[in-house]
């Protein structure tokens, strides 16, 4: 058994208790989630991925520069708030966000329109849009602004590696996530950090004044990035070379249960 695990719902005490289960061969993590002296044999690091057959680079002058997206799981620790008031504050761009209903949260939708609707309702909000309308507008958009709860606030979530971030640097868009070292760490120097809403609304102000040829650059990083390190094939490369050694162990005849067992 091979099993992988995501961002918020990983802590020290559910790696420990997979750790323990009998048949384990492969414990898959987010980097973030590791430490260099993790002493574990069987966990292995492997970052999101994305479907490279749907968020393909973007041709030339597909982007939309003023075109703000965000997609999340409609839940509180998302700081989807953030999101409206920075479209309040900037009204000559258009924001969308594509939040997905969760099970057990089925209101927040609901609470999200109302939020927006309190502060003037600048943002568009599309709900349960299917995968091939999603790529289109990460195609589309020029900006993707990524929002969370810090960790420690109520309603926050541990923080892994959002697929989001990299689906949106594979199409080329400038990706704008809160200044916390896993996200950071997943954008390096192809997105910026911001520090609050204030910094946010700078970093987006200033892309404005940005020529054709500064776009161009921050759309190769961006897609240079996504595609060297987040690609499928790249990415989930180590998953695949341990399936088919458990496969070709498996099939190995009189091969004892414990040898099926993986190594680094």
């Amino acid at each position: 058994m091979t099993v992988r695990g995501h961002g918020f719902e990983v802590g020290s005490e559910a790696v420990a208790a997979h750790l323990h289960l009998p048949h384990l061969a492969r414990l898959y993590l987010f980097p973030n989630m590791l430490t260099e002296t993790d002493p574990d044999p069987r966990i292995r690091r492997v970052p999101a991925a994305f479907d490279p057959e749907l968020f393909l680079p973007a041709a030339a002058g597909a982007k939309n520069p003023r075109l703000v997206l965000r997609t999340a799981a409609a839940l509180a620790s998302k700081d989807l708030g953030l999101f409206f008031e920075l479209a309040a504050r900037l009204p000559e761009h258009r924001f969308v966000l594509v939040a997905g209903t969760c099970l057990l949260h089925e209101y927040v939708p609901a609470e999200l329109r109302a939020m927006n609707a309190a502060l003037g309702g600048h943002a568009e909000i599309l709900v349960d849009v299917q995968r091939d309308e999603v790529a289109a507008l990460m195609a589309e958009a020029g900006i993707y602004l990524h929002t969370a709860l810090p960790p420690g606030r109520p309603d926050a979530t541990p923080i892994g590696s959002p697929v989001s971030i990299v689906e949106a640097m594979a199409t080329g868009a400038l990706v704008l996530v809160r200044d916390l070292p896993p996200l950071a760490a997943c954008v390096g120097a192809a997105g910026r950090v911001y520090r609050d809403i204030d910094h946010a609304e700078t970093l987006i102000r200033e892309s404005t004044g940005w020529d054709a040829a500064q776009w161009r650059a921050a759309q190769t990083a961006a897609t240079d990035r996504a595609w060297s390190h987040h690609a499928g094939e790249v990415a989930l490369a180590p998953i695949h070379a341990d399936w088919c050694a458990i496969a070709a162990a498996r099939r190995a005849p009189g091969l004892p249960a414990s040898a099926l067992r993986l190594h680094a």
